[in-house]
């Protein structure tokens, strides 16, 4: 499957955040990776305004059914 690089900008109103560099960078982009081909995604939180980091994997990867909050210390040495 190949996922086209997208990106969106302006999604939120960041005039109330004060300058940085989120006033400049997507709020949202998506891309595959060239050297793994994995999907990539990341969204800016509305509520702090972080980036969340998102890489989706077939059912045959380790890390597949994983929870997006973390991975325990067991789980992270099983990927290695």
């Amino acid at each position: 499957m190949n996922i086209p690089t997208r990106e969106w900008r302006d999604v939120y109103d960041k005039r109330d955040w004060g300058a940085g560099i989120w006033q400049h960078e997507p709020d949202k982009r998506q891309w595959q990776d060239e050297v793994t081909g994995l999907a990539c995604l990341t969204v800016r939180s509305p509520v702090t305004g972080s980036l969340c980091g998102y890489i989706g994997v077939n059912p045959e990867h380790p890390a597949h059914g994983l929870h997006c909050d973390g991975i325990t210390a067991d789980e992270a040495e099983a990927l290695r």
